[in-house]
């Protein structure tokens, strides 16, 4: 369960109050993309809350220490709106970065999962360019694919649906929601400063400073 408890935060304007069951599939609609991106930096525990508290089926991310913070990075995916990447390193670098470095996987079987991944959202393009050398579209399929090598018990969306043609919105949005009906008790988050972005998903929360609908 996600729960946001009177949380007060730099960059956004109101009081954040709300829970998200586990396994369900939430919409936050924010007034402004700044919003989005704290509440996403909240819940990895990139930053605190001024005041209140936020916390994952109940971790803090803010209180624990640099190892339990990276483990538990682990368990949530992020589709960050630009991707998310570390600018220098190319395509495959930037997908396969985590999984490499939890040395748990052969080279082989990274090779295997990271080619079944980029299939998996549809990326056919060079494995060798530079993040800015790729459409916004294709960062968030990139970044959708490094999420699934991880199978994330959360996946959030950082406003992943905006700014696309209506084919490119509708390939994600599938995916998004296979992704979520594969069972196991995923839970799945969307940040939107445009709710009519989640048009065609089908959402248990919408929360908005006025309340949930």
């Amino acid at each position: 369960m996600v729960l946001f408890s009177k949380v007060v935060s730099g960059g956004v304007d109101s009081i954040l109050d709300f829970s998200i069951r586990k396994g369900s599939v939430a919409g936050i609609v924010t007034s402004r993309e700044i919003e989005s991106e704290v509440i996403a930096r909240l819940l990895l525990g990139f930053i605190a809350p001024l005041d209140g508290a936020v916390s994952v089926n109940g971790i803090q991310p803010s209180l624990i220490n640099d190892k339990e913070l990276s483990d538990f990075r682990r368990r949530v995916g992020v589709i960050y709106r630009d991707g998310g990447f570390i600018s220098n390193l190319n395509v495959w670098e930037n997908l396969t970065l985590q999984l490499s470095y939890d040395g748990t996987a052969k080279k082989a079987e990274i090779v295997e999962r990271g080619m079944k991944s980029l299939e998996t959202v549809g990326y056919n393009g060079s494995l060798y360019v530079l993040p800015n050398r790729l459409s916004i579209f294709e960062r968030r399929q990139i970044a959708f694919a490094r999420a699934l090598l991880m199978q994330p018990a959360l996946m959030v969306f950082q406003s992943t649906l905006e700014g696309l043609s209506l084919s490119e919105q509708g390939q994600l949005s599938s995916l998004a929601q296979a992704y979520h009906g594969q069972g196991g008790g995923r839970t799945s988050l969307f940040l939107t400063s445009y709710q009519e972005s989640l048009r065609g998903i089908q959402v248990d929360l919408i929360y908005n400073p006025g309340g949930a609908t």
